[in-house]
Parts: structure tokens; sequence; C-alpha cells
């Protein structure tokens, strides 16, 4: 039993930990540039990826943005939800910056990172180290730059990437 309550507590300290480190390795973000390696330790795959936008578009419910219902099933195609009650696929892209995209969320991420912390953004360098075609790459920039600026127009002061995702 005395084993047990502590196999408890030191789960309650890894989960506090846990959150310390999330909350510190996005402080990270806001801080410095970051080159996509550190990029990619915070942001390791696509499943990262869905799963951040996921905790921003939804933080505290799911809605339906047809019916209004707060019930549903998860759809795995990039981490959408079906609405029990009308049967709506929602996209956790929908409505954000990289609804659309073709290539891998965790690069379009570290694109939109880049045009916003960096005024000078190097299409060839990005494509080069993200192994992107430079069309994909200016295209997904000039994106970035229009929803910065959409932002900007509407009084927004668009200090962090992540004010461009929605």
């Amino acid at each position: 039993q005395k084993l047990n309550e502590m196999n408890k507590e030191l789960d309650i300290d890894n989960w506090q930990l846990n959150k310390k480190l999330r909350k510190e390795t996005e402080a990270r973000l806001h801080a410095k540039k970051l080159d996509y390696k550190e990029f990619s330790n915070i942001f390791p795959n696509d499943a990262a990826c869905y799963k951040y936008l996921e905790a921003k578009k939804w933080p505290e419910i799911f809605m339906c943005p047809k019916c209004g219902n707060n019930k549903y099933a998860k759809v795995q195609e990039r981490n959408g939800r079906k609405c029990s009650k009308c049967g709506t696929i929602t996209s956790v892209t929908k409505d954000s910056l990289f609804h659309g995209t073709k290539f891998s969320i965790q690069k379009a991420f570290f694109i939109s990172y880049q045009v916003v912390q960096n005024e000078e953004v190097k299409v060839l360098y990005l494509a080069d180290s993200l192994d992107l075609n430079k069309n994909t790459v200016s295209n997904f920039i000039k994106k970035v730059a229009q929803r910065k600026e959409l932002k900007e127009k509407k009084g927004v002061k668009v200090g962090h990437w992540e004010q461009v995702i929605f």
C-alpha cells in the first residue's frame, strides 16, 4: 500500500513536471528565434501539430459549427470531429492558416513561425532545409504574410506566430 502511495505521488510529480516543461517550451517559442531543429523538438511531427491546433481551436469544448451540439466522435484524419447529432465533420484546420495545405503541417508551422519571427525569410533556405519546392514555400510565405497583414489591418499587433493561425 505504501508503494502504491509513493507511485501515486511520483505520477503527480511527473504530471506537474511535464506541464511545466510544456509551458517553458511554449515560452521558448516566443522568446527567441529557433532554427528548424530546435522547433522540431517542440513540434516533432504532424500529430503534435494537430494536437496543438486542437487545443487552440477547442480549448474548452467542441461546438459543432452547424448545429451547436457539443457531443462528437473523433475522426482520425487531421484530428477532426464528427458531430453526434448532425454528422458534420469539422477538421481542426478548418478556418485556419493550414486549411488545404498539401505538405506536412509541421513544415507549415515552421514556415509560419519564420515569417512572423523574421522580417527577411529566405525562400531557398527554407525550401532546402524543409525539402520542399521553392514555389510551395514561396506561396505559403505569401499566405502567411497576407494573414498577418489582414490581422494588422484589424488592429491586431502580430507579435507571435500563433496569432496568424486562426
